[in-house]
């Protein structure tokens, strides 16, 4: 009985592991996916970003034109110095999907080796199992075919 008892917790075990290395496959191929979804995010607020400033660079050139300001000295040094700050924040805005990538990448790579451990501690657990019960069928005479004696 004591054999069967060990087989039954063994495979138990073995279920239980399987249950969680197919969890962690599924998290480590989400937070791939949501790396790859944070870097195109990124990459679609910079661009989005790059427009939007083209476009009040033109409309503060204009004003300026209108205006009847040369595009000298003091306008000119402030629109360089937009152009300056806009970088900045392309810059910030490509560290910031950046950084966003690698934690999510990291994590993913993290959720797999947890996969892998599991199922190396279940594989060790269900042999232990196996080996402490036949152990203590031997020790307590239920492995022996004569029952003991």
């Amino acid at each position: 009985m004591a054999y069967v008892a060990a087989i039954a917790q063994a495979v138990g075990a073995g279920a239980e592991g399987d249950a969680a290395i197919a969890a962690s496959s599924v998290n480590s191929q989400n937070l791939a996916f949501n790396a790859d979804l944070a870097k195109q995010g990124a990459a679609e607020d910079e661009r989005k970003f790059r427009s939007a400033f083209r476009r009040d660079q033109a409309r503060n050139l204009t004003g300026i034109a209108k205006s009847g300001i040369r595009l000298e000295g003091s306008p000119l040094e402030a629109l360089r110095e937009n152009t300056r700050i806009a970088e900045e924040d392309i810059t910030n805005i490509r560290l910031g999907g950046l950084t966003q990538q690698q934690s999510l990448a990291g994590q993913a790579r993290a959720e797999r080796l947890r996969g892998r451990s599991v199922s190396n501690t279940v594989g060790f657990g269900a042999a232990a199992s196996i080996i402490n019960n036949l152990g203590a069928a031997v020790a307590g005479g239920g492995g022996s075919a004569g029952g003991g004696g």
